[in-house]
């Protein structure tokens, strides 16, 4: 295939050259970048992203076979984004071509958190932040979550690599942007981005719980006894799951 590429700033776009929604693209990219800054306040940095144009396309950039709800990722190291165009966005997926413009800002939002912590767990709070900063949040989410956290200590099927594919199907990303809309909410994103810029290590559960709780003033176990308490006891409660336009989330 015979690639085009256009600069905006530090920017690079690379796209199909009779793709007709490079220009929507590049529009919606300086949208997201402009939020990415002023959420994470760090300057500009130079990013590639790739328009891609077939599921075949996009396992070869991602280096495997991927599955039909996959649509976007982010190679942080090289600062990548790798996204099926919106040419085919419907076709090769199953999520509607309106939800391009999330999922573009969702993949961006990896590589500043990159910048300011260059490891990948917990994985609740990468992908949770990217969830919250791409306004991707649902209120149906809440009747989803359910069963992850029936067992009250649901951080630690969503932190690691290993428990999150074991639990990939039961809506990982769902309880990862609830937790962490729920800390936000309450301490203001400053805290979640002050722990990005302490947490300077591996993850390592009982270490990453130490600078938690310097940061917030509180431990994980109270906070997500406290999550659990506040947003699903009352609506477990009532026959038929929480109310649909509930969305203090």
């Amino acid at each position: 295939m015979r690639r085009a590429k256009t600069q905006k700033g530090k920017i690079t776009l690379f796209f199909k050259e009779t793709d007709p929604h490079k220009d929507f693209v590049l529009k919606e990219l300086e949208f997201s970048l402009g939020k990415l800054k002023r959420f994470f306040k760090l300057p500009f940095f130079p990013i590639n992203v790739f328009l891609v144009y077939s599921r075949k396309e996009f396992d070869n950039f991602i280096g495997r076979k991927t599955a039909p709800w996959e649509v976007g990722s982010a190679n942080c190291p090289k600062n990548e984004v790798y996204l099926l165009s919106p040419l085919i966005f419907e076709k090769e997926s199953m999520h509607k071509k309106g939800g391009f413009s999330g999922v573009l800002t969702h993949e961006l939002a990896h590589l500043f958190t990159h910048q300011l912590y260059p490891f990948y767990e917990p994985l609740w709070l990468r992908e949770g932040l990217a969830y919250f900063v791409a306004g991707q949040g649902k209120s149906e989410f809440r009747q989803k979550v359910n069963l992850l956290i029936s067992n009250g200590d649901f951080l630690s099927r969503i932190d690691t690599t290993k428990s999150w594919r074991e639990n990939l199907y039961k809506d990982v990303y769902q309880l990862s942007f609830l937790w962490v809309s729920f800390l936000i909410k309450k301490f203001g994103k400053e805290k979640i981005l002050e722990l990005l810029r302490r947490i300077n290590f591996p993850y390592e559960g009982v270490k990453f719980g130490e600078v938690f709780v310097q940061v917030y003033r509180q431990d994980l176990d109270s906070l997500q006894k406290e999550f659990i308490k506040n947003y699903f006891s009352r609506s477990s409660k009532k026959k038929g799951g929480e109310n649909k336009n509930d969305s203090r989330i």
